[in-house]
């Protein structure tokens, strides 16, 4: 197994039979709402009891609905709204109804799926617009800096010089000085 991380963001974990990759670094930084808002998904929310649980084995046997007040959250300093929570009960209820052994795993993993489902139709959507426009496929990038590179040289003339010189404002550039050393080196010794 690789993984390729840098501080508490992980780019990817490959292993010889999958490779996970963090689709975020295909977007500006923006929040899941905002990211599934430009992928042109409309996004579906749930409650989570998020400081309730210290454990999985808690959440498995857990057969009740949490009480409003276990929604607080700390982090944001506020409750969920009272409608949010009647309505998040009401269908865990139902849910309990037609199966007597539905617990807050069962919950969890339906408020898990209301995120997992429209963020991978926007990855989805995303990359299909990549693909089209530019024909290359940004499953090959690490993130979307690395796949402008690629559509950038991609555009670029298989045939022309490895450097070029421009003026710009009365100054002269020389265009190796923006490119990998590698390059640099190889115009320098052709010229």
């Amino acid at each position: 197994m690789s993984v390729i991380k840098k501080g508490t963001c992980y780019f990817c974990v490959k292993t010889p039979s999958f490779e996970f990759k963090d689709a975020m670094l295909f977007s500006t930084p923006t929040s899941l709402s905002g990211y599934l808002s430009q992928g042109g998904v409309t996004e579906q929310k749930s409650i989570w009891p998020y400081e309730k649980y210290s454990s999985v084995h808690d959440i498995i046997v857990d057969r009740h609905f949490p009480e409003y007040e276990e929604f607080f959250s700390s982090l944001k300093n506020k409750n969920i709204s009272r409608e949010e929570y009647e309505s998040s009960k009401l269908k865990f209820n139902e849910m309990q109804k037609i199966n007597p052994n539905y617990t807050m795993a069962h919950w969890l993993k339906h408020y898990n799926l209301l995120d997992v489902v429209p963020f991978a139709q926007a990855v989805y959507n995303q990359f299909e617009v990549f693909h089209t426009i530019f024909k290359i496929d940004p499953s090959i990038c690490m993130s979307l800096p690395k796949y402008a590179m690629m559509c950038v040289f991609d555009c670029y003339s298989k045939n022309a010089p490895l450097s070029c010189k421009f003026f710009f404002c009365g100054k002269k550039y020389n265009f190796y000085r923006f490119v990998p050393s590698e390059i640099q080196q190889r115009s320098r010794s052709s010229t």
